[in-house]
């Protein structure tokens, strides 16, 4: 899928985030599913792919903060990866955030 596309009627990842966007926003999340907070978890296969969704997420007007960034090989997702947990997910306009302890990484900010 595109990360984005000049008609707005297709379908593209950021459109995807922009509705994962707005139900964080009206706090649906809560209301509806019952949980406290919402982090959206993107794993794609390219540096350069994530790059330009961190790029094109920085220049929406949501926040960014509940949404996580992550790369791995077609052959890294054949078998669980732990260093998921343990590796910092990059934010855009944030600092990158480690799933296991909870904690931001400012040395991996993402400028």
């Amino acid at each position: 899928m595109p990360v984005s596309r000049s008609n707005t009627s297709q379908t593209s990842y950021l459109a995807k985030l922009s509705a994962y966007s707005a139900i964080i926003g009206s706090q649906t999340n809560r209301t509806h599913l019952g949980t406290p907070n919402l982090l959206v978890l993107t794993l794609t296969t390219g540096g350069s792919r994530m790059q330009e969704m961190l790029r094109l997420s920085r220049e929406e007007r949501w926040d960014t903060a509940p949404f996580l960034f992550a790369t791995a090989t077609d052959d890294d997702l054949k078998f669980p990866l732990a260093r998921l947990f343990a590796e910092p997910w990059e934010r855009a306009g944030h600092p990158a955030l480690c799933l296991a302890s909870g904690t931001s990484t400012h040395a991996a900010q993402d400028a």
